[in-house]
């Protein structure tokens, strides 16, 4: 018989979806874990380059001191004064170091904001990926819903027709006057299947879990099965 057929494979169908929604759920959920493990990295790698600029300036600094000493020793030594051409060299050593603690500032700076940016893009990506994993499973999840309320809604008319069909044929067995126990379950027999096969499709035509109305409320979706207004 089709329609029982037709109850095994809609069963079948939201099985599968089912199934299909937990896998997506699943993927959703490992892309942003792996997103956040990454964007961790990054906010680690951002936080380090701060730490390292912070002890370099601190040695450049130290080293600073040293060479600015130096330079004011020899001035010294050379018989020149603060004031004079040991004081310039003495000034000039200072120069070039705070140049190159600034240039080492900027540079570990723009790194760090760099790796702080690409931990909030690794984050929001895998944001998205839940939300996209989420949106999907619900359109499977109506699916599914829509598969499994089919079937349910074959067998109905399955029996259904089966009985009336059944019925049918009982009937035009005694019109005919063919009252014979053979006759009579080959009528019967006849009817139920012929009639079970035809109104199980009709029934099933009338299934209001369909995808395309699963998003809707029961209104929208009993006023789309009638033909009434539009659903929006």
């Amino acid at each position: 018989m089709g329609f029982i057929n037709s109850v095994m494979g809609a069963a079948a169908a939201g099985s599968a979806y089912d199934a299909q929604k937990r896998r997506v759920l699943v993927e959703g959920e490992a892309a942003r874990a792996a997103a956040e493990s990454a964007a961790t990295a990054k906010g680690v790698a951002s936080k380090r380059e701060l730490h390292v600029v912070a002890e370099n300036m601190a040695r450049a600094a130290g080293n600073k001191r040293r060479d600015m000493a130096s330079a004011r020793v020899a001035g010294m030594g050379s018989g020149f004064t603060g004031e004079g051409s040991g004081g310039a060299a003495e000034q000039a050593v200072g120069r070039a170091y705070d140049l190159k603690m600034a240039d080492m500032a900027r540079a570990g700076s723009e790194r760090s904001m760099q790796a702080l940016n690409e931990q909030v893009a690794l984050q929001r990506r895998g944001a998205e990926a839940v939300r996209a994993a989420e949106a999907e499973a619900r359109q499977l999840g109506a699916m599914a819903k829509a598969s499994r309320t089919g079937a349910w809604f074959h067998a109905l008319g399955g029996v259904a027709g089966g009985a009336l069909g059944a019925y049918q044929g009982l009937e035009g067995a005694f019109a005919e006057g063919n009252v014979s126990d053979a006759n009579l379950k080959s009528a019967v027999m006849g009817g139920f299947v012929s009639g079970s096969d035809g109104v199980s499709g009709l029934f099933a035509s009338a299934n209001p879990f369909t995808a395309q109305f699963a998003g809707d409320g029961w209104d929208k979706r009993f006023m789309g099965l009638l033909g009434v207004g539009k659903i929006k």
